[in-house]
């Protein structure tokens, strides 16, 4: 079984009590953004994990693009993920930049459309695949990774500010930002820090505890 990363980063977003990460990225940037704290928060802050995070595939979105005949509703891309999770990926299927429907075999490989598009029409298929860890993760784990991705978004907040704040005079930095806003930012980054010290501290022990010696 697998898991997908998106299982993570829906977790980390409804953690996140701000949305400006999200302003003005396409879906696709967005992935890859949410795959770069992913990634920091399996490697940096859940080194105790008892799954073997470095068993993972990473995001991926692949399309080809094609001039239809008029003669076929079939269309075959040349590459796909290893065994993904059904919940890890979703599918492109588009003629002349408009979605239509259709069905994908992966053994072959192949979208036949629900209608043959014409002669000369645009046909774009592919999938958008959002990476999966090939081990299944408890609740617990999601968690721990979700926050660990907290830390490291409230970081790289609180690191721009900084250098936000050294760039620019102190009349402008105070004209910009509220007085007390590093402030604000350190304090939270403190606590994201304890609370997935206080998770690793409880996963630690759920996952090495064997019952009381009896007496």
């Amino acid at each position: 079984m697998s898991t997908p990363k998106n299982n993570v980063t829906t977790t980390f977003l409804a953690l996140l009590e701000s949305r400006d990460l999200c302003v003005d990225l396409t879906d696709e940037e967005m992935t890859e953004i949410l795959d770069v704290y992913l990634k920091d928060a399996t490697y940096l802050r859940f080194k105790n994990c008892t799954k073997d995070l470095s068993d993972h595939e990473d995001y991926d979105f692949y399309t080809e693009t094609s001039t239809a005949t008029g003669l076929t509703d079939e269309f075959t891309i040349s590459q796909y993920p290893t065994s993904p999770h059904a919940d890890a990926i979703t599918y492109v299927c588009k003629v002349n930049d408009t979605s239509v429907g259709y069905t994908f075999d992966a053994n072959t490989l192949t979208f036949t459309l629900s209608s043959t598009p014409s002669a000369d029409d645009s046909v774009e298929v592919g999938y958008e695949f959002y990476g999966q860890f090939n081990e299944t993760l408890t609740q617990e784990e999601i968690l721990i990774l979700a926050w660990g991705m907290i830390v490291s978004w409230r970081q790289k907040v609180l690191n721009n500010h900084r250098n936000m704040k050294n760039r620019i005079s102190p009349k402008d930095y105070t004209a910009f930002s509220p007085a007390n806003l590093l402030k604000a930012l350190t304090v939270l980054s403190k606590e994201a820090e304890r609370q997935i010290r206080d998770l690793r501290v409880s996963y630690s022990f759920d996952s090495t505890f064997e019952g009381f010696t009896p007496i």
